[in-house]
């Protein structure tokens, strides 16, 4: 999952439901849960970030700014980012999974 702040957000969410479904299909071999993506789905929920919808973007979406997004936020979202993306790593593969 990359993090891309230049380029304008299409087909994306603020919408904490929606933005799990997207986290999930894109480790689709790994058991992601709430726990691991809290800290990032705060910032969407509060739109400071939104995901890219991956059926729309090549299974590779994207974290782009949201409404409420300010410069000030880029080390925090990016931290959270990289921790959320490193506890899903660290989850059991989903049996039968090749990724």
């Amino acid at each position: 999952m990359s993090v891309d702040f230049t380029k304008p957000f299409q087909f994306a969410t603020c919408d904490t439901g929606r933005a799990f479904e997207f986290l999930q299909r894109v480790y689709p071999s790994r058991d992601v849960t709430r726990d691991a993506c809290a800290k990032v789905l705060d910032l969407v929920a509060a739109d400071i970030i939104r995901i890219q919808d991956p059926m729309m973007h090549g299974n590779s979406p994207q974290i782009v700014p949201g409404k409420n997004w300010n410069e000030s936020n880029r080390a925090e979202v990016f931290a959270e980012c990289q921790k959320m993306h490193d506890a899903i790593m660290a989850s059991p593969k989903r049996e039968g999974a090749s990724k």
